[in-house]
């Protein structure tokens, strides 16, 4: 049975998985010395140094170097020219190093007829001594990358497969197969690298509104769109806020210029007063944990820079600039909102991303409301060709027709255009993601903009999924079901437009 790359807590899955493997070799003088000792002594070393990793606060495993060969997404293929990783056991895996893939194959085919897919690497231990011994056994002719003088040496190395979920079969993949089968590699670990998704052009690029638990954030291609929106951020905000400091200083420079030397010491207090009305102290200690922010930021960006920035690294500090922006605004911060999860990177930072944009910047929303009206089984409106700007979230509001308030009310399951359900089978239809609305804020804005004089609860449709066929088709449905009686459903497009505070 395959392990689990990520679950649960780091220590206790280090406990789980290497119970009693942490003990020393007792060496005795004149034992016998048999294979099984140094791979005793191995074992015993990797368990110390993983949980010694484990406990410095930390999550310790996860992608630390991934390159991705894009050069052939025309023709649907996807490869990796660079990979290292660390699994929660402590295994350290470098292509190239200890790792190579099956016949020097790192691309995998997408399905063409999807729009979405999943890159996945299969990491395996191969039983074989050296990874020619496994070309050998498939009587394959491809020249080893075994190191000279050392062909004879006897070495433990893993083999990666790449593959997509859904996934294209093909000669690799029965290949894997039949070695599985005589036993010359078992699978370790299964690691869930990218989603791609086709854009209006239908080309396969990375989505990234998944992120996998990353060791690093410096270099990283997968979260670059990240960092760069938070750039903007700051740079807009410190503008906002260095400009008056900046004209304070200009105007307390121009006066003493103008000034006597004594008139300079007769105005030096009323100017020093004036300043500090200005300056405000929270001010200087907002505008100095920006600076710092912006730092973390340009270390992980510059393509130079010497120094790795693990993501719990930048959380704290992000999290820190959030609180600080959130005092100077004269509100009280969402701190129970913020939890760092190392298997959910993604949602973390972009959580952090939506609270600082809205403490840094004024907001103006409009709305547009469609109801979605049932025919011939099947509830649906139109969805407007804006639907895939990145400035516009959309949500699914549920009314009762003679209910002030709505309780459990039932949320449809299977949701895409109208005509993808008139024509598919219910099973090769892909789940979109309905997230009930539970912030205030946002609550606040969609019950001032209702339609209806009653109680409603609003889901947010997650752009995922079934989400790129809406868009394509300008449409979304549902099936009904004998429990939507009574209820009202209309879909919602929220657009917004900001600019910084003044």
């Amino acid at each position: 049975m395959v392990a689990p790359l990520y679950s649960g807590s780091n220590i206790l899955h280090l406990e789980r998985y290497m119970l009693g493997e942490l003990a020393q070799v007792h060496w005795q003088l004149g034992q016998t010395l048999l294979p099984e000792h140094f791979v005793a002594q191995e074992t015993a070393l990797l368990t110390d140094s993983s949980i010694r990793f484990s406990l410095t606060g930390k999550p310790f495993y996860g992608l630390a170097q991934l390159a991705l060969d894009l050069s052939e997404t025309a023709k649907d293929i996807v490869g990796i020219s660079e990979f290292c990783c660390i699994l929660p056991s402590g295994e350290l895996i470098k292509l190239n190093a200890n790792a190579e893939f099956l016949f020097n194959r790192g691309q995998v085919i997408l399905p063409k007829s999807a729009v979405c897919a999943d890159l996945y690497i299969n990491i395996y231990e191969h039983n074989a001594l050296t990874a020619q011994d496994i070309r050998l056994e498939l009587q394959q002719d491809t020249e080893c990358n075994i190191a000279p003088g050392n062909d004879d040496v006897v070495r433990k190395g893993y083999v990666l497969e790449v593959i997509s979920v859904p996934n294209v079969r093909d000669e690799a993949t029965s290949e894997i197969e039949m070695l599985s089968r005589r036993a010359k590699l078992t699978q370790i670990h299964q690691f869930k690298l990218v989603h791609f998704a086709k854009n209006s052009a239908q080309n396969w690029l990375p989505d990234e509104r998944y992120l996998p638990p990353l060791l690093v954030l410096s270099h990283s291609s997968l979260f670059a769109k990240r960092a760069q929106k938070l750039q903007q951020y700051l740079t807009c905000f410190k503008t906002e806020l260095e400009e008056p400091i900046l004209q304070a200083i200009e105007a307390k420079n121009s006066q003493q210029a103008a000034l006597s030397a004594i008139e300079c010491q007769q105005q030096r207090d009323a100017s020093d007063q004036h300043s500090a009305e200005v300056i405000k102290t929270h001010q200087l200690s907002l505008l100095s944990s920006l600076y710092k922010t912006q730092r973390m930021l340009n270390t992980i960006t510059q393509t130079d820079s010497e120094v790795l920035v693990h993501p719990y690294e930048l959380f704290c500090q992000l999290e820190a600039f959030y609180i600080d922006c959130k005092l100077y605004r004269n509100g009280l911060p969402h701190t129970d909102a913020i939890v760092y999860r190392h298997n959910a990177l993604a949602e973390v930072f972009d959580k952090l991303i939506d609270l600082l944009d809205e403490v840094i910047f004024l907001k103006e929303y409009s709305y547009r409301h469609s109801a979605l009206r049932e025919t011939n089984g099947i509830y649906s409106c139109a969805v407007d060709a804006d639907a895939a700007q990145e400035n516009t979230r959309f949500y699914l509001a549920i009314y009762h027709e003679s209910q002030a308030q709505v309780g459990q009310c039932p949320v449809p399951s299977l949701v895409s255009s109208e005509a993808r359900l008139r024509s598919a089978t219910p099973d090769t239809i892909e789940s979109l993601k309905l997230t009930q609305v539970t912030s205030d804020t946002v609550l606040a804005r969609l019950n001032k903009n209702r339609l209806y004089d009653c109680g409603a609860q609003y889901y947010e449709v997650h752009k995922d999924g079934e989400w790129h066929n809406i868009v394509k088709a300008h449409s979304f449905a549902f099936y009904g079901q004998s429990e939507f009686r009574g209820y009202l459903f209309e879909f919602i497009t929220e657009t917004k437009n900001y600019a910084a505070r003044r």
